[in-house]
């Protein structure tokens, strides 16, 4: 049987995780996120060749958060496709930005195992086209050496 405490517990973190899942999609409505590039120098030129763009949250309370303090909960709840849509859109526009600079310009985004696990994943990716010129996927170690479905 369960003590009281734990029931409080149980109650706590189930409301926290509603107010969260509710505080991700209203910073997904409310465009919240930002997409920051790193880029990439080639050492013998100086020249920036390549960029990778990384996810930030401008949360309204607490700031700008990194990845590591959302994505696993998002993955945890079902929220990482919806976010993963925004990267990829985003990318794409901010990939088709620089390439009118300097049409060899690549960006590369980070992709989930979740999503590399999806079966349609790669599909819904491809109806792109050729607005994913310029793009790559970066598959990181964690998910490298995560068992995919």
């Amino acid at each position: 049987m369960t003590n009281g405490a734990g029931v409080r517990r149980m109650v706590t973190e189930f409301i926290s995780n509603h107010r969260r899942q509710g505080e991700l999609a209203s910073a997904l409505r409310a465009e919240r996120f930002l997409l920051h590039v790193q880029p990439e120098v080639d050492l013998a030129s100086g020249r920036i060749v390549a960029a990778e763009a990384l996810i930030r949250w401008n949360h309204l309370d607490r700031g700008l958060l990194l990845p590591a303090e959302f994505v696993p909960f998002a993955e945890e709840h079902g929220m990482l496709p919806s976010i993963g849509a925004w990267v990829i859109g985003e990318a794409i526009a901010s990939a088709a930005a620089l390439r009118a600079i300097d049409p060899s310009f690549r960006l590369w985004f980070n992709v989930s195992a979740p999503e590399l696990g999806d079966p349609h994943w790669f599909a819904r990716l491809a109806r792109h086209g050729d607005s994913l010129r310029g793009l790559g996927v970066e598959i990181t170690e964690s998910v490298a050496m995560r068992d995919l479905p």
